[in-house]
C-alpha cells in the first residue's frame, strides 16, 4: 500500500470518491491542529509570563539582598575603621605608657643621684663648732654639700632637679648663717674677755697690746669653713670680715 493510500484511508476516502468530502475533512483537520497550536502558544506565553514574573521577583529579591550586602559591608568598612582607630589609639597609648615608664625610671636614677645623706643634713643643721671634731665633720658635709649643689645634669632645667637644688641651697644658707652666729659671738666674745681683763691697763695708766695668738689659733680651726663660705655666700664672708 502506498503512503498516499494510507493517508486517504485514515480519512476513510477512497481513490475516485467525492473530492468536497475528503478537502472539508482536511481543513477540519486543519482548523483542529491550528486551534491545538494557538492554544499551545497561548499556554506557553502565559508560563513564559510566569517565568517572567518570578525571574523579576528573584531580581527584585537579589537587589535587596545586594544592598543589604553593600549596607553591611559599609557598617564592617566602617567598623574596621574604628577598630583600626582604637588599635593605633592603643599603641599609641602603650608606646606613651612605655615611654612614661621609660622617663620615671630616669627620674627616679636622678632623684636618687641627687639624694644627700641625711647624716650630712643633721652635721650641717646641729654639728656642734666647739672642737675640732665638729668642726672636720662640718667641713666634710660643706664638700659634699657643694659636691651636690654643683653637679651637672644633662636635665638640670627639670623641675625635679631645680626644686632639690634649692632644697640643698637652703642647706647650705642654714649652715652659713649658724657659722657666722657662731664666729660672730666668738669675736663677741673675745672682745668682752678682753675688755673685762684688767690687767691690760698697766700701773702707769697706759693700754698694753693684748695678745691675740690665742685667738687666731681659735679662728685658724675655721680657715675651711671660711672658704667655704666665701665661695658659698660672699657677702656673709664679707659682712664677718667687718666684724672681725
Amino acid at each position: 500500500m502506498s503512503v498516499i493510500d494510507k493517508v486517504l484511508k485514515d480519512f476513510n476516502w477512497e481513490i475516485g470518491g467525492d473530492s468536497s468530502h475528503l478537502e472539508a475533512k482536511l481543513r477540519e483537520e486543519l482548523g483542529a491542529l491550528e486551534a491545538a497550536n494557538i492554544h499551545s502558544i497561548i499556554q506557553s506565553e502565559d508560563q513564559a509570563n510566569e517565568v517572567i514574573a518570578q525571574i523579576d521577583t528573584a531580581v527584585d529579591q537579589l537587589t535587596l539582598i545586594d544592598e543589604w550586602l553593600n549596607h553591611y559591608t559599609n557598617v564592617l568598612d566602617s567598623m574596621g575603621a574604628d577598630v583600626h582607630q582604637v588599635e593605633v589609639r592603643n599603641k599609641n597609648l602603650q608606646t606613651a605608657s612605655n615611654n612614661q615608664k621609660i622617663l620615671l625610671q630616669e627620674l627616679d636614677k636622678l632623684v636618687s643621684s641627687l639624694k644627700l645623706p641625711s647624716y650630712i643634713i643633721e652635721i650641717l643643721k646641729n654639728e656642734p663648732l666647739d672642737f675640732t671634731d665638729g668642726i672636720l665633720q662640718c667641713e666634710e658635709a660643706t664638700i659634699k654639700l657643694n659636691e651636690a649643689i654643683k653637679k651637672k645634669f644633662d636635665n638640670e632645667n627639670m623641675n625635679a632637679v631645680k626644686e632639690r637644688i634649692n632644697l640643698f641651697q637652703g642647706y647650705g644658707n642654714e649652715f652659713a648663717l649658724r657659722l657666722c652666729d657662731y664666729l660672730s659671738n666668738l669675736f663677741s666674745s673675745q672682745i668682752e674677755t678682753y675688755l673685762n681683763d684688767e690687767q691690760r691697763v698697766s700701773k702707769k695708766g697706759s693700754l698694753k697690746l693684748y695678745g691675740i695668738e690665742s685667738f687666731e689659733e681659735k679662728l685658724y680651726r675655721f680657715r675651711k669653713l671660711l672658704a667655704w663660705l666665701k665661695d658659698f655666700d660672699p657677702r656673709k664672708h664679707q659682712d664677718l670680715q667687718m666684724v672681725h
